[in-house]
């Protein structure tokens, strides 16, 4: 196998084995779901490529989507940076993302805009496209500049 995802996620030492062996049998890459912090560690020091923490994660977004109710996803970028998909609020409505100027303002990024009317996805719109109310933007930004945004 080029590639093996571990997901045994009650019993820390089935986890840390089951990864062990995978390396030492020569799978390249091994992801693994981890309980705590300790266990991320011990999983990258036996050769994990990548560990991950579903539960937290889905916490988190879950928590992201309930402090803005006009956000439909949010997804963790980098450590610090998120991704979200929010509805427009209504000051943004009718202007351009020109107008609106985002990235200078608050240092985020309109990287796509699902239009639902007609039914396209627009990826890296330009600075002329216009926000219509059925528009979903998908924004990329640092979390603080992102909870300012949510906050106006």
């Amino acid at each position: 196998m080029d590639a093996v995802v571990v997901c045994i996620g009650s019993i820390l030492s089935n986890s840390i084995l089951a990864t062990l062996n995978l390396k030492e049998i020569g799978v390249k890459r091994v992801l693994a779901k981890a309980l705590s912090e300790p266990h991320q560690r011990i999983l990258y020091k036996i050769g994990a490529a990548e560990v991950f923490f579903p539960e937290k994660d889905l916490a988190i977004s879950l928590a992201e989507k309930l402090h803005n109710p006009n956000m439909l996803d949010y997804l963790p970028f980098l450590e610090g940076y998120g991704i979200v998909q929010v509805s427009p609020p209504p000051n943004f409505i009718g202007k351009s993302l020109r107008q609106l100027d985002l990235i200078n303002r608050h240092g985020i990024q309109v990287v796509a805009v699902k239009e639902t009317v007609p039914d396209r996805l627009n990826l890296i719109p330009t600075a002329q496209f216009v926000v219509k109310d059925s528009d979903i933007l998908i924004m990329l930004g640092p979390n603080e500049a992102l909870d300012r945004l949510r906050e106006k």
